[in-house]
């Protein structure tokens, strides 16, 4: 998953690209392929939590501003218009965006996808082909799926090998999240591998979601084959064993799969720019061909010289330390921002929102020594003048239980980055003025406006101010327009347009005055407001009342009560709640003694989930389809009881994790390891609670995949052994498909 890189000028000659794979003559298969699969507008996600973003951003805005017919269209967020959220791949909000409707950062919100179409290809089974020309970096189509969890993606990949399934359709969202086109998903699941791609596959920041979309690596003309390098971006069952490749490439390593993260050949370009590997020469001897074997980052012999990141690299780098998965790529990737020394480099590296890609590898890689030391170490060198960043960002969390590490380095690292963001004060933001809405008609017209300001070199530390009152300057010129520009440059320009004079006590008292005496007005009006409102409500109430009792007493004297038989879909609900019955009691007596180590509804979410999971397994025995449902037996009731100890047992680790997070951003001062309602041994206690009044069984409904992550209880499968005997294999390899 990345983006490609700006081109860059190698040292040696490259090698002369090979002509496009031209597919005009294939027939269209549109029909044929959408009948192998649902088809779907919109991802559909397992749980609500899953492809939520987990970065905070510092700020969803930009600071692009657009005059409707005086500027270039392109600087509407468009390409090539130095747009910070189109940089850090996050695509604006039309209703926070200073572009509004004219904003070009939207195109998954707008489903703007390119006009292609699905073909039957002769070795690969179906492919895309474009309709049209495209050009470098346009949006392609969104890769639409099941998004799941790590646990329901290994189920699936297994479910799916036993169904002889042979080819299906996984992409790595984020950290344990997948997206899953095999059977549900769009028809970007039809790209084939190419071992020279004229597509990538990046993620993308939309609101509060992750979602991935299929870009243009380069100018593709039209009837060319869509494609992009299943060894980065795919997975699958068989991904760990190479298969022939039939992309048909000069430069094709002969087959897919059997690669690594840390393959060379496995690698997109945007990674091996990052590094700085950009000559060609040394690219080929890397990545190697059909009879030479290619490097590996780990390699002893693979010794890459690592540079200092220069202005116009940081974008690219930014880009790949977001999308990399490798914590050797990573490692990598941070080296070259710890030894940069370039002022205006770093700056720019904390202008698109390096705190909060820095906050992230903090959490993500806890437990690698080595990432925590050298993040701790690049954030050491950033020049940052006041501490807004930091708390805006809230990297100083995660920073602040490093400093509580037993690791000696990690503590040390961590205590001095504290004590140095704790000398700088929280500069403060003046608020944005609104945009003038329109030109006196005898006004001048203002001087050619620059497309973009750049960063400057350092922002005076007195354009900021912390509880000291101000003093404003006079305007040299009261009648100029003005635009809003990035957040610091309109910090400089307003503060050197301040209106003369300061409040005199008597005016300060005049609108306190004034302002509460508007709002015991509002207060009033929104208490006579309420009572109408509450007496219309009641007055509604009686009549609905009055009629519902009219119509119960019609039809009692008109139709004599008698009981209708059960269908068979009453029968399966009747059946279903009497084995949720059965495994609740179970579930919550167990649970029950923890019920004092966490709030009433969050008791009550786990124990609808489990009882939920077990019951679902639970149909597939022979008692539940025989009807025998009049108790369960000893030898599941035990099972179930220790599968519930161990489901809670991760849930009370969780929360307790939680707590110590908190506790940390409250500057609590950390003594005990314990916390009030930790768990400890002994300290369970029995509360008395029906299960009626846990699991809520009479409205309780399911959210979750029928495939759901949790090893559950049930018969045995065909070779005897229980579900929760049997550990689910590992698959980390990328992989492939040959359609």
């Amino acid at each position: 998953m990345s983006t490609p890189p700006p081109s860059s000028t190698p040292k040696s000659k490259k090698p002369p690209p090979s002509a496009p794979q031209l597919i005009g003559h294939l027939p269209v298969a549109r029909d044929e392929a959408l009948s192998s699969f649902t088809e779907m507008a919109d991802n559909w996600y397992q749980y609500k939590s899953l492809g939520r973003s987990r970065e905070l951003l510092e700020s969803m805005t930009c600071d692009c501003t657009y005059e409707h017919g005086e500027d270039s269209p392109e600087d509407a967020c468009g390409q090539g218009s130095d747009c910070i959220n189109r940089l850090t791949q996050v695509e604006c909000l039309l209703e926070d965006c200073r572009c509004q409707s004219y904003c070009q950062n939207r195109r998954f919100q707008n489903k703007e996808y390119a006009s292609i179409e699905i073909v039957k290809t002769e070795m690969k089974g179906y492919g895309l082909r474009t309709e049209e020309d495209l050009s470098k970096d346009t949006f392609i189509y969104e890769y639409i799926g099941d998004v799941v969890n790590n646990q329901s993606f290994k189920k699936r990949m297994r479910d799916y090998a036993s169904e002889g399934i042979e080819h299906f359709y996984f992409m790595m969202l984020q950290k344990d999240e997948f997206i899953d086109a095999t059977k549900n998903g769009g028809i970007g699941r039809f790209a084939n591998h190419s071992c020279n791609p004229n597509c990538y596959v990046a993620k993308w920041t939309i609101g509060n979601s992750v979602r991935m979309g299929i870009f243009a690596k380069r100018h593709i003309k039209k009837n060319e084959e869509l494609t992009f390098n299943y060894n980065v971006d795919r997975y699958g069952h068989a991904i760990h064993q190479a298969q022939t490749c039939y992309c048909g490439e000069p430069q094709c390593v002969g087959f897919i799969g059997g690669k690594t993260q840390t393959d060379v050949s496995a690698m997109d370009d945007l990674y091996l720019d990052a590094l700085g590997i950009t000559d060609e020469s040394e690219l080929m001897e890397y990545k190697g061909t059909k009879k030479r074997k290619g490097k590996k980052l780990d390699d002893p012999d693979f010794l890459p010289q690592m540079k200092s990141i220069m202005l116009k690299d940081v974008p690219k780098v930014v880009q790949a330390v977001r999308q990399t998965t490798s914590p050797k790529v990573l490692y990598k990737l941070l080296t070259r921002m710890k030894i940069t020394e370039d002022q205006t480099a770093l700056r720019q590296i904390m202008r698109l929102r390096g705190y909060s890609l820095l906050k992230n590898i903090l959490e993500d890689y806890s437990e690698e020594t080595d990432l925590i030391c050298l993040t701790l170490e690049c954030m050491s060198t950033w020049p940052l003048a006041f501490r807004n960043k930091v708390e805006d960002s809230q990297v100083n969390i995660p920073v602040k239980v490093c400093a509580e590490s037993e690791n000696e380095t990690v503590k040390e690292l961590a205590s001095k980055l504290i004590a140095h963001w704790d000398t700088l004060s929280l500069g403060y933001r003046i608020p944005k003025r609104a945009k003038a809405m329109s030109r006196p008609i005898n006004a001048a017209k203002p001087p050619p406006k620059r497309k973009r300001i750049e960063e400057v070199e350092h922002v005076p530390s007195e354009l900021y101010f912390s509880s000291a009152p101000w003093q404003g300057h006079t305007r040299e010129d009261p009648n100029a327009l003005t635009r809003p520009l990035s957040p610091d440059i309109l910090e400089r320009q307003e503060a050197t347009e301040r209106v003369e004079g300061v409040f005199t006590k008597e005016k300060v008292d005049a609108i306190i005055t004034a302002a509460a005496e508007a709002q015991r007005l509002a207060a009033e009006e929104a208490q006579r407001a309420a009572a109408e409102a509450e007496e219309k409500a009641k007055a509604a109430a009686a009549a609905k009342e009055a009629r519902a009792t009219k119509k119960r007493q019609h039809h009692s004297s008109h139709h004599s009560p008698q009981k209708k038989p059960e269908t068979s879909e009453q029968k399966e609900a009747n059946k279903e709640k009497r084995l949720l019955k059965l495994v609740g009691v179970v579930v919550v007596k167990c649970m029950s003694k923890y019920a004092k180590s966490m709030e009433h509804d969050v008791f009550k979410k786990h124990a609808k989930e489990l009882t939920h999971i077990i019951a679902e397994k639970e149909k597939k025995s022979h008692s539940y389809r025989d009807g025998r449902l009049d108790a369960l037996s000893d030898e599941k009731v035990a099972k179930i009881k220790k599968f519930a100890k161990e489901y809670i047992g991760k849930i009370l680790r969780k929360l307790e994790k939680q707590k110590r997070m908190d506790a940390v951003v409250e500057a609590t001062p950390s003594g005990s390891a314990d916390t009030p309602n930790s768990v400890g041994e002994g300290d369970f206690v029995d509360i008395p609670m029906t299960m009626e009044d846990a699991m809520d069984v009479a409205d309780y409904g399911s959210d979750d995949d029928e495939g759901s992550s949790l090893v559950v209880i049930g018969d045995g499968g065909e070779d005897g052994k229980s579900p929760m005997e049997v550990d689910p294999p590992e698959f980390s390899d990328p992989r492939l498909r040959a359609s």
